[in-house]
């Protein structure tokens, strides 16, 4: 079995972080710190060897290297290893709803909403995450607009069933859904009904 400085030896080599990742402090006041010095060799790639995801680590962070490559999966298989598996991450083609060729971009910069270039998500499910945890604000406000809409469509809804029954409408007469055709005796039992098909 390789030793660890055998193991990072054969590591695949990865960019050093940019400066952004490199600032330990702000400093308040004073300049900030940032780590110097560091290079594209002292940053090595570990590999998820169920999905292929890849991880940046600092070589010389033994500990946490050897912690990592310990992990294992609940069946005992290893979680991390530094030799690249023989098949790619699994790669989506859905956009973040932000995306800069999304349908709804021109109304998502009248509302000031960023772009993104996130592109390659797996489902729907994947494109929700990313944007509560990517960009939580700008879900917000797209959720606030949804649902408003929503509001809006229902309040038409009961002024519709309010218009037909004030326009002399029996309650003896049927009404009749517009969805699925099924007739009730009231507006109110229509007015019901019309909640399931949200």
């Amino acid at each position: 079995m390789p030793t660890l400085e055998e193991v990072v030896r054969d590591a695949e080599k990865a960019e050093a972080p940019s400066i952004g990742d490199r600032v330990l402090s702000k400093g308040g006041d004073s300049p900030p710190m940032v780590i110097d010095g560091i290079t594209g060799d002292e940053y090595i790639w570990i590999y998820n060897t169920k999905t292929a995801e890849r991880s940046k680590i600092h070589r010389l962070w033994t500990q946490r290297l050897n912690a990592k490559l310990r992990e294992k999966f609940t069946d005992g298989t290893p979680i991390w290893t530094t030799t690249k598996p023989k098949f790619e991450p699994k790669r989506g083609v859905l956009r973040c709803m932000l995306h800069a060729e999304t349908p709804d971009r021109e109304h998502y910069d009248s509302l000031g909403l960023p772009t993104c270039r996130k592109s390659n998500l797996t489902s729907p499910y994947q494109v929700k995450r990313h944007m509560e945890k990517r960009h939580p604000s700008e879900w917000a406000t797209l959720e606030d607009e949804r649902k408003s809409k929503e509001r809006e469509e229902e309040k038409e809804f009961q002024r519709g069933i309010l218009n037909m029954a004030k326009g002399g409408e029996k309650t003896a007469k049927k009404f009749q859904c517009l969805v699925c055709d099924a007739s009730f005796d009231s507006a109110i039992a229509l007015t019901g009904h019309g909640r399931s098909h949200k």
